[in-house]
């Protein structure tokens, strides 16, 4: 009977430890699962917003416009991916819901920045388009340029030494402007001020007198958008580090 016993002990011993270390396994197979689930969404929202950096990266190029198509596609996986992975860490520690709440709000900060950036963008081309008319306006009248010419036309006109060289377009007023626009020398805004007073105080001009306070207007209104730009893309840019920082820092976490 004591050797029944101890048969029936160490036989339920085995199986309770073997019952035990499966339960263990299986608990631990399913806190795997979720957590490599954690992992496979913050890489998504890695992937998705290094695919919005892209969008970034592709209006610092020329004759690019921005995909708003592919932006508005982006901005909705990332939040599903957001609110997914919001929902897994219901239950863990405050300190992954604060790591997260700071995800959500990087990523809201980058999406919101990258728009501003594009928006930015196309109104300071816009600018620049029309400070092109109204210098070919002004042009056309002082220098007898054809209709339709461009703005880089001009430039190379008053370079060659074509047209009126004793016109007050000769004295630089084309050089400054495409000095101010191009690269963005705008100490020459002053310079360029006086240049457009000659211009309306100018018999020969004045048909056109309200072109030069048109342009000057054009002029202002491109130098304050341009310093908007760069401080967008500086933060823009700022912004995806941040979130693919905050990331790193979430998984580190979990």
């Amino acid at each position: 009977m004591k050797i029944s016993r101890k048969v029936f002990f160490i036989f339920f011993t085995v199986i309770a430890v073997t019952l035990l270390l499966t339960v263990n396994q299986i608990v631990t197979y399913f806190i795997q699962q979720r957590f490599y689930f954690a992992v496979s969404q913050i890489n998504q929202l890695q992937i998705q917003v290094r695919q919005l950096d892209q969008l970034r990266l592709a209006l610092l190029l020329p004759e690019r416009t921005f995909d708003r198509h592919k932006y508005d596609r982006l901005v909705a996986e990332s939040s599903k991916s957001s609110a997914i992975l919001r929902d897994f860490v219901v239950n863990m520690p405050p300190d992954v819901h604060h790591q997260l709440e700071n995800l959500e709000m990087n990523l809201s900060n980058f999406r919101r920045s990258l728009l501003e950036t594009a928006d930015s963008i196309e109104a300071v081309k816009q600018n620049e388009s029309d400070i092109h008319k109204s210098m070919q306006r002004l042009h056309s009248f002082a220098m007898g340029q054809k209709e339709g010419d461009s703005f880089e036309d001009a430039t190379s006109t008053m370079e060659s030494g074509g047209g009126q060289g004793e016109t007050i377009f000769s004295s630089g007023l084309f050089f400054e402007v495409s000095s101010f626009i191009h690269h963005q020398q705008f100490h020459r805004l002053p310079e360029i001020r006086k240049l457009l007073l000659q211009v309306e105080m100018s018999k020969s001009s004045s048909g056109l007198s309200p072109e030069p306070e048109l342009l000057l207007s054009l002029l202002e209104s491109y130098y304050l958008r341009s310093l908007q730009l760069l401080d967008r893309k500086q933060y823009v840019e700022a912004s995806a580090n941040a979130f693919l920082e905050q990331t790193q820092l979430l998984l580190t976490q979990l």
